[in-house]
């Protein structure tokens, strides 16, 4: 009975996730991931940097290099796909539906883990069929061995879903890692982990490595340095340029699978089974009164014998259409404004100000690598509610009934989130205004004009921030931490690049600009 309630819990969970467009949109991405990691032989790029050698597009090689991207691309990016499947019966009614019925809280916990992983495994079965055709596209090896090519799917992308799905559940159980800061935080610690399976060439690190990357990567090195004498011994992920006719090219059997590696890897699984437990324990069961972040609400019981007739009082109201008007916009941001700062902590409102006084008297020279990429995360939980408040309040029909909402309440909305993004970078813009960077000066007003319309564009058309909250993530993570050139917009560049970026900023902007203006009035007509 247990058995088939489950079943019946997860399919039906996993056929309601496959009708939605974020669903069909990350499978599609990721199938595109998995084709061109494998670069084309003349290509100039590699994403597998070995140093001046390159596998043989063989079954083997194939499978091993997009089974590496999917098992970083997946459990990083599919997190923030699957975590919102008890949200969702919460949103939908179908929560206290369950919460009657006498299904256990450690079945339903488990059913929605595994839904998790079988939509994470749908996605890991369309990559491995790409892998099996990429391998004839390229045609440098047209023999097709299925156990070379499928294993490193089966072996280290299978397992690797299981952390992120099982995170998920976790993170909605808990209910301050419920919202943004639960999606940084799992962001950092992916960050981190994929970090740490790169080392393959030093310590064992195959017990902080849920991903599986050391397992292919150590394996690989090790071969090259018994093969090449001159191997420099460079190995890592990421996108690296070399001229393909300098290459060497070797031919690579596989990954040798031992039952040490195959116990690690059925260790992550018993780790996300624990994570599941953990979480029953702290699921509410959609009951006010057990979850964690309640309100204690005293209703005043009325006396006894207080129930006589009362008189009613007659109250004079002024008519609507002689209302006063003045200072209607002011109050529209006011209030906007309040909603976007509302709930904050008197220790974040402390951070802020440490920052931004350190920021304005620090010289920007010193502040480049560390106070002001803090200072463009900070306000991260701020940004990511731009635009998809009303929908995750179901105050839609509310908020849009006020008169002119095109006109009054959404330049307002969108002006309390460029205030607030200028509050946050207030000592680094004043900073550079002191030091008379002028180009940089007109990139972080840009910036403060640009990320706040990013944010609400992808609030209204998504319904949520946490598509805004990966791509940013990772923007910042890629631009303002580790400098890659054209999306590090904190860069000293030449007037030039600053001018060219600027640019590219300013026509961005216009773009977000259009696209929430005709997100907005879509909302308005449905």
């Amino acid at each position: 009975m247990v058995l088939r309630a489950l079943f019946h819990l997860i399919l039906a969970d996993f056929r309601e996730r496959m009708r939605r467009y974020s669903f069909f949109v990350m499978l599609v991405l990721s199938m595109l991931a998995a084709y061109f990691y494998l670069p084309p032989q003349s290509s100039p790029y590699q994403t597998l940097n070995l140093g001046m050698f390159r596998g043989t597009y063989n079954s083997a090689w194939v499978g091993m290099q997009i089974a590496l991207v999917a098992s970083l691309w997946l459990p990083i990016v599919g997190f923030y796909l699957v975590k919102n499947g008890i949200e969702r019966d919460q949103q939908t009614r179908v929560g206290q539906i369950i919460a009657s019925t006498p299904l256990h809280t450690f079945v339903y916990i488990l059913g929605k883990m595994l839904s998790n992983v079988a939509v994470l495994a749908s996605m890991v079965g369309a990559t491995a069929i790409v892998a099996g055709g990429t391998q004839f596209l390229r045609a440098e090896d047209m023999r097709l061995d299925l156990w070379a090519l499928l294993s490193p799917f089966l072996f280290l992308t299978l397992p690797a879903i299981f952390i992120p799905a099982a995170l998920a559940v976790f993170f909605e159980t808990v209910s301050w890692l419920r919202g943004s800061l639960g999606n940084g935080v799992y962001f950092f610690i992916s960050i981190v982990l994929a970090f740490l399976g790169q080392r393959s060439t030093g310590a064992r690190v195959e017990m902080l490595d849920p991903f599986g990357i050391s397992v292919p990567l150590k394996q690989v090195h090790a071969f090259l340095l018994r093969s090449f004498p001159h191997f420099t011994g460079e190995t890592s992920l990421g996108l690296t340029f070399n001229d393909p006719g300098r290459l060497q090219v070797f031919t690579w059997q596989g990954i040798e699978w031992s039952g040490d590696i195959l116990l690690q890897r059925l260790l992550w699984i018993g780790i996300a089974c624990a994570l599941v437990l953990i979480a029953s324990l702290f699921f509410s069961r959609f009951d006010p009164a057990r979850a964690s972040n309640k309100r204690h609400i005293v209703e005043k019981v009325p006396e006894q014998g207080s129930n006589q007739i009362r008189i009613p009082v007659s109250v004079p109201l002024t008519p609507l259409l002689h209302g006063t008007t003045r200072g209607r916009w002011l109050k529209v941001l006011q209030g906007e404004l309040v909603l976007l700062l509302k709930g904050r902590s008197m220790w974040w409102y402390g951070a802020l100000v440490l920052l931004n006084v350190i920021m304005l008297a620090v010289p920007s020279g010193l502040s480049q690598y560390t106070l002001y990429p803090l200072a463009t995360i900070w306000p991260l939980f701020l940004w990511s509610s731009l635009g998809s408040l009303e929908t995750r309040c179901g105050t839609q029909q509310t908020v849009f009934a006020v008169p002119h909402p095109l006109l009054r309440h959404l330049p307002m909305q969108w002006l309390a989130g460029v205030l607030c993004t200028l509050l946050m970078l207030a000592g680094l813009v004043i900073r550079l205004g002191i030091e008379g960077s002028t180009g940089k000066l007109m990139v972080i007003c840009l910036v403060v004009l640009f990320i706040p319309s990013l944010a609400m564009a992808f609030g209204i058309w998504v319904g949520n921030g946490r598509l805004f909250e990966v791509l940013y993530l990772a923007w910042w993570y890629i631009g303002p931490v580790n400098h890659l050139p054209g999306l590090d917009y904190l860069a000293p560049l030449s007037m030039g690049m600053q001018l060219q970026l600027a640019s590219i900023l300013l026509g961005g902007l216009l773009l977000l600009l259009i696209l929430i203006f005709i997100g907005r009035k879509r909302q308005l007509l449905l």
